[in-house]
């Protein structure tokens, strides 16, 4: 029955040329499609559950006179006569199309940073266990020195194998740690 700057705006239609059609001329055909019932099928969902409910709204796909589109949120409300009873559907579009470009902006910093989160657990991975095997041989010869000397009872060298060993056993237990964060972060770490 109306329809305002703001409509003609967003749509490039005139009044002339919308009122008295269906809305569903407003959806944007999806690509390779012969007709809008696609369209059909999703208004005649948004009308039942307004009839039902008092009002329904929904984003989509919007066409622009031309070959245009935008994206939108349609709000479509009953109107009812001086008896109560429903005569008809009052609808309102908003174009959403600046909110939903920040949407998609937003999922691509949401996966780049999902990327950058798994990249750096894997190399946590990685670079742990390229230091955890040098680490282990030092640990075994540090061990074994320290059995030497003691067999030979040659304590003054004994308090410095043990502690290549102390320190060696701290960088194992720091890199174990690294490891666990890095699984967790992956949530690769297995609970037992």
């Amino acid at each position: 029955m109306s329809w305002n700057a703001l409509a003609e705006r967003a749509s490039s239609y005139r009044a002339n040329e919308i009122l008295g059609r269906k809305l569903s001329r407003l959806y944007a055909r999806p690509a390779g499609a012969v007709d809008n019932s696609a369209a059909e099928v999703q208004l005649t969902r948004i009308l039942n559950i307004a009839a039902a409910t008092g009002r329904c709204e929904d984003r989509a796909l919007f066409a622009s006179k031309g070959s245009g589109s935008f994206w939108g949120e349609i709000a479509v409300t009953v109107v009812r006569d001086s008896s109560d009873d429903p005569c008809g559907f009052g609808c309102t579009i908003r174009d959403i199309s600046e909110w939903h470009q920040g949407q998609l902006q937003l999922a691509g910093v949401r996966d780049a940073e999902l990327e950058s989160s798994r990249l750096k657990s894997a190399f946590l991975s990685n670079i742990s266990h390229e230091f955890r095997t040098p680490l282990n041989i030092i640990l075994g010869y540090s061990d074994l020195i320290g059995e030497y000397l003691a067999a030979n009872c040659d304590s003054s060298q004994r308090d410095s194998a043990e502690a290549v060993a102390r320190a060696g056993k701290r960088l194992l237990r720091t890199l174990d740690a690294v490891l666990d964060y890095s699984k967790l972060e992956s949530h690769s770490f297995a609970i037992s």
